[in-house]
């Protein structure tokens, strides 16, 4: 009877000793599972701060274009009036000289 118990407890201690080698480690998992989300996070906030210096970078020129282009329609506007104002005069000048020419 005692070789039996004997055997019984050893056969009840290799059973253990193989469920403990099939249990996973909690806490290794769970380090490892941390630093690859301090990982995930870092890349995260990299590519954030470089989204918003692209963004920066992109109002500055959008800034800068608007600029360039209310300058843009100032000097067309500006060159537009003069010639607004001759066209009549020219209008009025060909006019007189072609009445002029007939007396």
């Amino acid at each position: 009877m005692r070789r039996d118990l004997r055997r019984e407890l050893r056969d009840l201690r290799n059973e253990v000793a193989k469920a403990r080698k099939q249990v996973p480690k909690v806490p290794h998992i769970e380090s490892r599972l941390r630093a690859e989300a301090t990982i995930s996070r870092v890349d995260t906030d990299n590519k954030l701060i470089e989204l918003r210096r692209e963004l920066d970078k992109m109002r500055m020129k959008q800034s800068i274009t608007d600029y360039k282009l209310s300058e843009l329609r100032k000097e067309a506007a500006a060159s537009k009036a003069p010639a607004t104002e001759m066209e009549p005069r020219d209008q009025q000048l060909a006019f007189s000289c072609a009445v002029f020419s007939r007396r």
